[in-house]
C-alpha cells in the first residue's frame, strides 16, 4: 500500500526488467552491479548516480532513497 503514491510523489519512473529468459542485456546490467541474480533494485537519482537498494524493500527505505 502506498507504493504507487510514493512513486508519483517523488516523480520516479518505475521500470521492470523480466529476466525469466536470461536476457543478455539484463545480465550485463546486473553484472555491472556485481550481481548474478534477482531481485536487484537500483535507484538512479536526478544526476544519473545509481544506488543499489536492499532486496527487501519497505516504503521507508524507498522514501529515504528517493529523498537522498
Amino acid at each position: 500500500d502506498g507504493f504507487r503514491d510514493l512513486l508519483a510523489e517523488a516523480g520516479v519512473t518505475y521500470l521492470v526488467a523480466d529476466w525469466t529468459r536470461r536476457d543478455p542485456d539484463i545480465s550485463r546490467f546486473m553484472e555491472g552491479f556485481g550481481r548474478a541474480g534477482v531481485p536487484l533494485y537500483v535507484h538512479f537519482d536526478a544526476d544519473g548516480e545509481a544506488r543499489v537498494l536492499p532486496q527487501v524493500l519497505t516504503l521507508a527505505a524507498l522514501r529515504d532513497a528517493f529523498t537522498d
